[in-house]
């Protein structure tokens, strides 16, 4: 499941890296491509959504789930209302809450620069700066959102939607994946999801911010396939 307003391009390393050992299949949200299909986009009418997706495209459940940022919300949401269809779940900067991020709403090319200059400065990774431009690039390419359906999403959001209650409830195997520095989800937050789900490990990336899966592909797609390895 992907961020807010970033579409499936962004996971294309991903999809390179693990598509010869596992189906993989994500649902572009209400507004998001050309998806126009927008009756319930609470995060509980998203993870509905990517179910009967799912279902019609004939997947076998339990499914591994996985969401970054905005989707990892719409996961966590999956895993609560379908445990029994949950094989695990695997959160990519992700947090309990909608808002973690301090300071006004900017668009994605302002987040991303603050992001990246924040890691450059602070990881002193040569390799990041070398590639930035092109990362940005790949970023902004697979930003999308519908102008209506997002002004309708800013509803939701005003509920500040916030699932830590239920957190204790998640059954399955869980692995939370942070950048360790990340200007939008802060540490803490990401060490609360590791405390408050049941069966939770946790594994930063050293060089990496809000947008790990892009930046250090490598990194976390070694991580990820460990583990959906050992629970699989």
């Amino acid at each position: 499941m992907h961020p807010f307003n970033i579409g499936a391009g962004v996971y294309a390393e991903q999809f390179a890296a693990l598509a010869d050992r596992y189906r993989l299949v994500s649902v572009h949200h209400p507004g998001v491509g050309r998806t126009t299909a927008a009756a319930d986009i609470t995060l509980d009418g998203i993870a509905r959504l990517c179910h009967d997706v799912l279902r019609e495209l004939g997947a076998e459940f339990p499914v591994h789930v996985a969401g970054w940022s905005f989707g990892a919300l719409t996961a966590l949401s999956f895993a609560l209302r379908y445990p029994k269809d949950t094989a695990s779940l695997i959160l990519i900067a992700g947090s309990h809450r909608i808002g973690n991020r301090v300071g006004e709403i900017n668009r994605l090319e302002v987040v991303a620069a603050e992001d990246f200059d924040h890691v450059i400065e602070r990881s002193g990774s040569e390799r990041l700066r070398d590639e930035r431009e092109a990362l940005v690039t790949t970023l902004l390419r697979s930003e999308s959102m519908d102008p209506q359906i997002g002004l309708r999403y800013l509803d939701v959001f005003a509920d500040r939607p916030d699932l830590l209650a239920r957190l204790p409830e998640i059954a399955a195997p869980t692995l939370i994946v942070q950048g360790a520095h990340d200007t939008v989800i802060p540490g803490k937050t990401a060490h609360l999801l590791h405390g408050a789900i049941p069966d939770a490990e946790y594994a930063e990336i050293a060089d990496a911010g809000h947008f790990p899966g892009l930046t250090s592909p490598g990194a976390v797609n070694s991580i990820v396939a460990d583990f959906l390895g050992r629970v699989s």
